[in-house]
């Protein structure tokens, strides 16, 4: 497992769709599950266990990866990534913040009944309310993590709000690993050319593999834009734009007024 390869996020991002297209590459051996949960709260089990338990297919392949999403946000997990595996390449997939916030919302909702229970609008006006209390709620230990899951492994805190300031997480995995590859996921539909990308930039050979889009479900266009969140992660999108060098506060519509 020399060479890694890391997902982290964000989630509703075509994570599952990447992560399966890597996968089909001769050379890259991606994770079975796709989301091991080893760095954020079975690290001291070791390194063999992981091995052992998400990898056992592996087949001598040049690249390793997985794709477990709550690692962008978990504070304490990429120095524990640093240590395991020091030249990992990080892939870091973003889209417009307020449709992943809805995505988001809607897969709790719709994929997990009675898991969330509020309704959208509930949800951001939570959200806007915790934010003058705790406006950075990230994870910040394994133990602050632990209390917070529900028994199929994710938070019950659904990190709607703070998943999508997509340039602060870039900037905390970049103090750790340099450049990270960050891709936007409305860049999906020229497939070809984002996975080419992908494999240039985790030094993989190129390949084609069946672009299938994995974890696609119908658009939920029954609500508008929240202003709030218009206005929550303009800042982030701007810095966002800068960071890539692409307008993407135009893009996504963030260079409009309500």
């Amino acid at each position: 497992m020399n060479k890694f390869v890391m997902i982290v996020g964000a989630q509703k991002c075509g994570t599952t769709s990447m992560h399966n297209w890597l996968g089909q590459h001769p050379y890259i051996c991606m994770s079975d599950p796709k989301e091991p949960q080893y760095f954020e709260r079975e690290y001291w089990k070791g390194i063999e266990f992981y091995k052992e338990k998400y990898f056992s297919h592996y087949n001598g392949e040049t690249h390793c990866g997985e794709a477990r999403v709550h690692n962008l946000i978990i504070k304490y997990v990429p120095e524990r990534v640093k240590e395991t595996f020091p030249d990992a390449k990080i892939i870091i997939m973003v889209r417009n913040p307020i449709h992943r916030y809805i995505s988001a919302w809607n897969h709790f909702r719709v994929m997990r009944p009675g898991r969330e229970i509020k309704t959208l609008n509930e949800a951001i006006s939570e959200d806007e309310f915790t934010q003058q209390f705790n406006p950075n709620p990230a994870f910040q230990s394994e133990e602050e993590f632990c209390t917070k899951l529900d028994p199929a492994g994710g938070p019950y805190d659904c990190a709607y709000l703070e998943t999508g300031v997509y340039i602060d997480h870039i900037r905390r995995w970049s103090e750790w690993f340099g450049g990270v590859k960050v891709v936007v996921m409305e860049d999906l539909f020229r497939p070809h050319k984002v996975y080419n990308e992908v494999l240039d930039f985790i030094g993989a050979g190129s390949f084609t593999p069946e672009f299938v889009k994995m974890n696609v479900k119908p658009k939920d266009t029954s609500h508008n834009d929240s202003s709030y969140l218009r206005g929550y992660y303009r800042r982030s999108v701007d810095e966002l734009s800068e960071y890539m060098q692409r307008d993407l506060t135009n893009e996504w519509g963030f260079d409009t007024d309500d």
